[in-house]
């Protein structure tokens, strides 16, 4: 696929630092995902996110070609953990996150995904020219520690109704 610089599948990242997440997208990016994660009907994750935005705002979706668009206003919160923020990890740990938080909502499987999502974003951080020392610490971290961050219960806090007295 011949990757114009303005193409949504260029290796480019357009993004803000924020406060209440830690980044947000500006541009829609897109990412060819291997085959295990091609759904069989697509996927759109919509939601409400600041005061401009409605529950009709869509900043998510896969199709069933593995294409994983991440729209504009998507936020995320960079590389986790001692991990620093380099331009090497962006793009890989905002796709990351994307697949993580899909998996989270029930909309790719915990068993099936989570070890290929740690696997891509190993692709894209190797893409993106992240040294092979670093890449592979990033990946021995993901593969040992990150299935929490996976599971259901990462946002179990988020989205209960609560009632106050």
């Amino acid at each position: 696929m011949n990757q114009m610089p303005d193409s949504e599948f260029a290796p480019i990242l357009y993004y803000r630092k924020i406060k209440s997440y830690k980044y947000e997208n500006d541009r829609v990016r897109s990412f060819v995902l291997p085959k295990i994660f091609w759904p069989t009907s697509s996927i759109v994750v919509r939601g409400h996110c600041g005061e401009t935005l409605n529950s009709d705002t869509v900043f998510l979706s896969l199709d069933t070609t593995g294409i994983l668009r991440v729209y504009r206003a998507y936020k995320w919160d960079g590389p986790s953990g001692p991990a620093v923020d380099t331009p090497a990890f962006m793009r890989g740990s905002m796709a990351h996150d994307a697949l993580y938080q899909m998996i989270r909502m029930g909309f790719l499987d915990i068993d099936k995904h989570r070890l290929p999502a740690d696997d891509f974003l190993g692709e894209i951080c190797k893409q993106d020219g992240m040294w092979w020392i670093r890449r592979r610490l990033v990946m021995r971290a993901c593969k040992i520690f990150a299935r929490k961050a996976a599971s259901r219960d990462a946002d179990s806090e988020y989205g209960k109704l609560v009632i106050a007295p």
